[in-house]
Protein backbone atom coordinates (compact mmCIF):
# COMPACT_ATOMS: atom_id res chain seq x y z
CA UNK A 1 0.00 0.00 0.00
CA UNK A 2 3.23 2.31 0.55
CA UNK A 3 3.99 5.66 -1.64
CA UNK A 4 8.04 3.87 -1.35
CA UNK A 5 8.63 0.43 -1.70
CA UNK A 6 9.95 -2.52 -3.96
CA UNK A 7 6.62 -2.87 -5.64
CA UNK A 8 6.57 0.80 -6.40
CA UNK A 9 10.15 1.50 -7.10
CA UNK A 10 13.35 0.07 -8.41
CA UNK A 11 16.59 -0.07 -6.76
CA UNK A 12 20.18 0.41 -8.40
CA UNK A 13 22.92 0.09 -6.04
CA UNK A 14 26.26 0.48 -7.61
CA UNK A 15 29.13 -0.19 -5.39
CA UNK A 16 31.97 2.14 -3.87
CA UNK A 17 35.49 1.94 -5.11
CA UNK A 18 37.17 0.28 -2.14
CA UNK A 19 40.79 2.44 -3.19
CA UNK A 20 38.84 5.53 -1.31
CA UNK A 21 39.03 5.76 2.40
CA UNK A 22 37.03 7.15 4.81
CA UNK A 23 38.68 10.13 4.76
CA UNK A 24 37.81 10.53 1.22
CA UNK A 25 34.31 11.47 2.70
CA UNK A 26 35.25 14.01 4.80
CA UNK A 27 34.16 17.63 4.18
CA UNK A 28 36.67 20.18 4.16
CA UNK A 29 37.03 23.09 6.29
CA UNK A 30 34.87 25.60 4.19
CA UNK A 31 32.41 22.80 3.52
CA UNK A 32 31.97 22.51 7.34
CA UNK A 33 30.96 26.55 7.55
CA UNK A 34 28.93 26.68 4.51
CA UNK A 35 26.72 23.97 6.07
CA UNK A 36 26.78 25.85 9.38
CA UNK A 37 25.64 29.00 7.72
CA UNK A 38 22.27 26.99 5.63
CA UNK A 39 21.59 25.46 9.08
CA UNK A 40 21.09 28.41 10.72
CA UNK A 41 19.54 29.79 7.57
CA UNK A 42 17.19 27.00 7.50
CA UNK A 43 16.30 27.26 11.32
CA UNK A 44 15.68 31.10 11.00
CA UNK A 45 13.18 30.33 7.94
CA UNK A 46 11.03 27.69 9.26
CA UNK A 47 11.19 29.65 12.90
CA UNK A 48 9.14 31.98 11.17
CA UNK A 49 6.98 29.59 9.45
CA UNK A 50 5.87 28.28 11.96
CA UNK A 51 6.31 31.30 14.76
CA UNK A 52 7.31 31.46 18.49
CA UNK A 53 10.29 30.47 20.37
CA UNK A 54 8.49 27.55 21.21
CA UNK A 55 8.68 26.21 17.94
CA UNK A 56 11.78 27.81 17.27
CA UNK A 57 13.49 25.16 20.22
CA UNK A 58 11.78 22.70 18.55
CA UNK A 59 13.66 23.10 15.16
CA UNK A 60 16.66 23.57 16.13
CA UNK A 61 16.22 20.38 18.23
CA UNK A 62 15.87 18.43 14.75
CA UNK A 63 18.21 20.67 12.49
CA UNK A 64 20.48 21.16 14.87
CA UNK A 65 21.75 17.90 15.51
CA UNK A 66 22.15 16.84 12.04
CA UNK A 67 26.14 16.74 12.06
CA UNK A 68 26.28 12.97 13.10
CA UNK A 69 24.44 12.20 10.16
CA UNK A 70 24.61 7.77 9.67
CA UNK A 71 27.72 6.45 7.17
CA UNK A 72 27.47 3.72 5.26
CA UNK A 73 28.83 1.12 7.09
CA UNK A 74 30.06 -2.17 6.28
CA UNK A 75 31.57 -4.34 3.01
CA UNK A 76 30.37 -6.51 0.24
CA UNK A 77 31.00 -10.21 -0.35
CA UNK A 78 33.72 -8.44 -2.96
CA UNK A 79 35.45 -6.78 0.08
CA UNK A 80 34.26 -3.52 -1.29
CA UNK A 81 32.33 -0.60 0.69
CA UNK A 82 28.51 -0.56 0.10
CA UNK A 83 27.01 1.90 -2.19
CA UNK A 84 23.44 3.47 -0.88
CA UNK A 85 20.30 1.80 -2.82
CA UNK A 86 18.80 4.44 -4.70
CA UNK A 87 15.27 4.04 -5.66
CA UNK A 88 12.74 5.53 -8.07
CA UNK A 89 9.32 6.34 -9.09
CA UNK A 90 7.11 7.96 -12.02
CA UNK A 91 3.12 9.20 -11.34
CA UNK A 92 1.32 12.32 -12.74
CA UNK A 93 0.30 15.47 -11.44
CA UNK A 94 -3.17 16.32 -12.48
CA UNK A 95 -2.49 19.53 -14.07
CA UNK A 96 -5.29 21.58 -11.70
CA UNK A 97 -3.30 20.75 -8.32
CA UNK A 98 -0.42 21.77 -9.32
CA UNK A 99 -0.99 24.81 -6.71
CA UNK A 100 -1.74 22.13 -4.07
CA UNK A 101 1.05 19.96 -4.48
CA UNK A 102 3.85 22.98 -4.56
CA UNK A 103 2.60 24.20 -1.35
CA UNK A 104 2.90 21.15 0.14
CA UNK A 105 6.40 20.19 -1.14
CA UNK A 106 7.96 24.26 -1.09
CA UNK A 107 8.63 23.38 2.53
CA UNK A 108 7.71 19.48 3.19
CA UNK A 109 6.19 19.32 6.85
CA UNK A 110 9.39 19.19 9.45
CA UNK A 111 7.26 15.73 10.93
CA UNK A 112 7.26 13.92 7.43
CA UNK A 113 11.31 14.61 7.26
CA UNK A 114 12.01 13.42 10.90
CA UNK A 115 9.90 10.24 10.35
CA UNK A 116 11.81 9.69 6.95
CA UNK A 117 15.14 10.43 7.99
CA UNK A 118 14.91 8.27 10.61
CA UNK A 119 13.56 5.29 8.23
CA UNK A 120 16.93 6.17 6.38
CA UNK A 121 15.65 8.07 3.30
CA UNK A 122 18.23 10.52 2.22
CA UNK A 123 18.16 13.13 -0.04
CA UNK A 124 14.65 12.82 -1.41
CA UNK A 125 13.48 14.61 -4.59
CA UNK A 126 10.57 14.95 -7.41
CA UNK A 127 10.63 16.23 -10.47
CA UNK A 128 7.68 17.41 -12.62
CA UNK A 129 7.58 17.71 -16.65
CA UNK A 130 5.19 20.01 -17.24
CA UNK A 131 4.40 19.51 -21.03
CA UNK A 132 3.58 15.88 -20.19
CA UNK A 133 3.36 16.32 -16.47
CA UNK A 134 5.06 13.53 -15.05
CA UNK A 135 7.04 13.37 -12.27
CA UNK A 136 9.67 11.13 -11.21
CA UNK A 137 10.91 10.97 -7.72
CA UNK A 138 14.14 9.90 -6.73
CA UNK A 139 15.91 9.05 -2.97
CA UNK A 140 18.95 7.11 -1.40
CA UNK A 141 18.29 4.59 1.31
CA UNK A 142 21.10 3.86 4.19
CA UNK A 143 19.79 1.32 6.58
CA UNK A 144 20.02 -2.17 6.57
CA UNK A 145 16.17 -3.37 6.81
CA UNK A 146 14.38 -1.69 3.74
CA UNK A 147 11.15 -3.55 4.20
CA UNK A 148 11.22 -2.94 8.15
CA UNK A 149 11.68 1.15 7.54
CA UNK A 150 8.98 1.55 4.63
CA UNK A 151 6.80 -0.46 7.13
CA UNK A 152 6.85 2.03 9.70
CA UNK A 153 6.35 4.89 7.30
CA UNK A 154 3.19 2.86 5.59
CA UNK A 155 1.83 2.42 9.43
CA UNK A 156 2.47 6.29 10.52
CA UNK A 157 -0.65 8.57 11.23
CA UNK A 158 1.21 11.60 10.36
CA UNK A 159 2.37 9.96 7.12
CA UNK A 160 -0.94 8.43 6.16
CA UNK A 161 -2.49 12.23 7.14
CA UNK A 162 0.31 13.81 4.61
CA UNK A 163 -0.54 10.85 1.99
CA UNK A 164 -4.26 12.07 2.18
CA UNK A 165 -3.41 15.58 0.99
CA UNK A 166 -0.91 14.33 -1.57
CA UNK A 167 -2.94 11.92 -3.28
CA UNK A 168 -5.56 13.94 -4.62
CA UNK A 169 -3.39 15.69 -6.68
CA UNK A 170 -1.28 12.61 -8.17
CA UNK A 171 -2.43 10.15 -10.96
CA UNK A 172 -0.62 7.16 -11.03
CA UNK A 173 -0.49 5.24 -14.02
CA UNK A 174 -1.60 1.91 -12.82
CA UNK A 175 -3.77 1.62 -10.10
CA UNK A 176 -7.47 0.62 -8.85
CA UNK A 177 -8.88 0.66 -5.86
CA UNK A 178 -8.12 3.09 -2.66
CA UNK A 179 -5.43 4.69 -2.31
CA UNK A 180 -2.24 4.02 -0.04
CA UNK A 181 -3.47 5.86 2.76
CA UNK A 182 -6.83 4.27 3.02
CA UNK A 183 -4.99 0.53 2.80
CA UNK A 184 -4.73 0.18 -0.77
CA UNK A 185 -2.67 -1.94 -2.96
CA UNK A 186 -3.75 -1.24 -6.45
CA UNK A 187 -4.81 -4.24 -7.54
CA UNK A 188 -2.90 -6.76 -9.56
CA UNK A 189 0.23 -5.09 -10.97
CA UNK A 190 -0.74 -1.82 -9.79
CA UNK A 191 1.79 1.12 -8.46
CA UNK A 192 1.06 4.43 -7.19
CA UNK A 193 4.31 5.22 -8.20
CA UNK A 194 5.40 3.17 -11.17
CA UNK A 195 9.19 1.60 -11.49
CA UNK A 196 11.85 2.77 -12.99
CA UNK A 197 14.65 0.59 -13.94
CA UNK A 198 18.61 2.07 -13.24
CA UNK A 199 20.65 2.63 -16.32
CA UNK A 200 23.20 4.17 -15.92
CA UNK A 201 25.54 5.51 -12.54
CA UNK A 202 28.22 7.25 -13.75
CA UNK A 203 30.36 6.56 -10.64
CA UNK A 204 30.82 10.06 -9.30
CA UNK A 205 30.20 10.27 -5.38
CA UNK A 206 30.04 13.72 -3.39
CA UNK A 207 32.53 14.28 -1.25
CA UNK A 208 30.05 15.54 1.55
CA UNK A 209 26.20 15.86 2.48
CA UNK A 210 24.88 18.75 4.16
CA UNK A 211 22.48 17.23 6.81
CA UNK A 212 19.84 19.97 7.07
CA UNK A 213 16.99 19.78 5.46
CA UNK A 214 15.36 20.79 2.98
CA UNK A 215 17.68 22.07 0.68
CA UNK A 216 18.59 25.84 1.53
CA UNK A 217 19.21 26.96 -1.90
CA UNK A 218 16.10 25.22 -3.35
CA UNK A 219 13.80 27.37 -5.28
CA UNK A 220 9.86 27.28 -4.31
CA UNK A 221 7.44 27.08 -6.89
CA UNK A 222 4.27 27.58 -5.05
CA UNK A 223 2.28 30.60 -7.49
CA UNK A 224 1.35 32.51 -4.47
CA UNK A 225 4.17 31.61 -2.56
CA UNK A 226 2.01 29.35 0.20
CA UNK A 227 3.29 26.73 2.51
CA UNK A 228 2.03 24.10 4.67
CA UNK A 229 2.38 22.35 7.68
CA UNK A 230 1.05 19.42 9.84
CA UNK A 231 -1.02 22.26 11.64
CA UNK A 232 -2.18 23.80 8.41
CA UNK A 233 -2.30 21.75 5.66
CA UNK A 234 -4.09 22.49 2.29
CA UNK A 235 -7.75 22.44 1.76
CA UNK A 236 -7.91 19.38 -0.17
CA UNK A 237 -7.82 15.63 1.13
CA UNK A 238 -9.35 12.26 0.28
CA UNK A 239 -10.49 11.67 3.49
CA UNK A 240 -13.72 9.81 4.04
CA UNK A 241 -16.19 11.65 5.96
Amino acid sequence: MRHFGPAHVTSCRVQRPNRLSRSTFQPVACQRDAFQRSKLGVFQRNRELLGGAAAGAVLWSIFGTKDGGKQVNGVTTKGERKAPARYAGLCKLKPEMYAQYTQLHDHTWDEVCEKMYKANMRNFVVYHHEPTNQMFHHFEYIGDDFEADMATLDNDETIKFWWTHCEPCQDPLNWEGPPPSQGGTGGPGGAWWASMKCLNHCGGWPVSWSKSWPDPDFKPNQPQGKLSSLQNPPAVHNRPE
